[in-house]
């Protein structure tokens, strides 16, 4: 014979597991978009970090620092070498929710590492390429260092 209890579980177990399917995203979730990274937030600046000189041929690191929080999640990073001209390229993902969604309001820093090495001596550029906000406008940090032979 099967007892009570042994019928409460299992009525307790079916409605835990519809009511647990019940929370995941619906079809038309969350999308996401990639852009480029927010690089002045209100008068916060973010910082590049890399050294004041290299030498031809070694891999030197550069880090860039950008913002997001709540519905702007940390999207990677590119960059591109020319020369003694290198851009690199953080990005961010703009969380598009569906209505009756929310985001939460916390500011997060990232932090992107690159490595960079020149083939050339001579004045290198080295610019950081996203936007600023409010406003969404371009924006870029500019730094220069000496390639050394």
């Amino acid at each position: 014979m099967i007892s009570s209890r042994s019928v409460l579980t299992v009525l307790l177990s079916v409605v835990t597991l519809v009511a647990c399917s019940a929370t995941e995203p619906p079809a038309g979730g969350p999308e996401r978009v990639r852009g480029p990274a927010i690089l002045l937030f209100y008068g916060d600046t973010s910082s590049v970090s890399l050294p004041v000189s290299s030498h031809v041929g070694v891999p030197f690191s550069l880090t860039v620092t950008s913002f997001g929080g709540g519905c702007i999640a940390h999207g990677g990073v590119e960059f591109t070498l020319r020369g003694l001209d290198a851009e690199v390229q953080p990005y961010r993902y703009d969380v598009r929710l569906p209505p009756n969604m929310a985001c939460t309001r916390e500011l997060r820093v990232f932090h992107d590492t690159v490595s960079l090495e020149f083939d050339e001596p001579g004045d290198a550029t080295v610019r950081a390429v996203g936007i600023r906000r409010p406003g969404d406008t371009p924006y870029i940090i500019e730094h220069h260092l000496t390639v050394l032979p």
